[in-house]
């Protein structure tokens, strides 16, 4: 609020979207989850922690059953739901911008998803913070072809700067 920042959040958890910040900010929040418009994803829930089914892999299934004994009081735990979802573009339109000075991406395994299903001509972002411990080759190559270059990695993220050469 003190640096006029305003903001989007986008959670495809509903039961996390339920716990989201709603003071002292400026900020959007959509409950839905980002990939390809009118297209809907099933997530597997463990509390805080999900996964797409889609995309899930076997290091985030592995997390969700070992946080079984976490949760064993949990009436999400190992539930599904299936969740709405909206291309990026589609989202900004709604909120009048097409330009994100910064995007972090942290899905639990779906990065990679959301990422091919951004359109890179349409949207304008300049600085990426994306949770890489997995598709990480996969990533870093895409970042790359889409024009940006890898600054560093953070304990499990890596930023990337768009190029403007």
């Amino acid at each position: 609020m003190k640096n006029n920042w305003t903001g989007l959040l986008i959670e495809a958890n509903p039961h996390m979207f339920s716990f989201k910040p709603s003071v002292n900010r400026n900020c959007y929040a959509i409950d839905c989850c980002l990939g390809y418009t009118n297209t809907s994803l099933t997530l597997t829930l463990a509390g805080v922690f999900f996964s797409a089914d889609a995309v899930i892999t076997a290091h985030h299934r592995n997390r969700i059953n070992g946080e079984r004994i976490n949760f064993k009081n949990d009436k999400t735990y190992n539930n599904t739901v299936t969740v709405d979802c909206y291309s990026l573009l589609d989202v900004l339109n709604v909120i009048g911008t097409k330009k994100v000075d910064y995007l972090a991406l942290d899905v639990e395994g779906a990065e990679l998803y959301i990422l091919e299903a951004i359109d890179w001509n349409q949207i304008d972002i300049d600085v990426f913070t994306i949770e890489t411990d997995q598709h990480r080759d996969k990533i870093m190559s895409a970042m790359k072809d889409h024009g940006y270059k890898w600054l560093t990695h953070l304990q499990g993220d890596d930023i990337f700067s768009k190029r403007r050469d």
